[in-house]
């Protein structure tokens, strides 16, 4: 079992979404693989709402099933608490760049 692969699609997703960002003044058109920004932080979200899901079904399985061992039941609830810890740190750096953007003089 990869126990870094959530970990490594959501990273993947955050470094697709940081190269279709356009300079200020560069035309805002849709990137060539037609997955916008919405889409792609969207993605993220069901991404890690799925491995908190994971996180809970291996935690109540863990009473019932002999075959499984504590350390996987362990290492899913880490992932899912990273995942959900890395998207709270992308929507704080969201809201301060609105805040930013709002504030700005035209």
């Amino acid at each position: 079992m990869n126990t870094t692969n959530g970990i490594d699609s959501a990273l993947a997703q955050m470094r697709a979404v940081a190269t279709q960002v356009t300079p200020q003044g560069a035309a805002a058109s849709q990137p060539a693989s037609g997955q916008g920004f919405a889409d792609a932080l969207g993605d993220a979200l069901r991404d890690v709402s799925a491995q908190q899901a994971r996180g809970d079904q291996l935690k109540r399985r863990l009473d019932t099933d002999p075959d499984l061992a504590l350390q996987d039941v362990v290492i899913e609830l880490s992932k899912a608490s990273l995942s959900f810890q890395m998207m709270v740190q992308v929507r704080e750096r969201l809201v301060s760049a609105y805040r930013e953007v709002m504030s700005m003089q035209i």
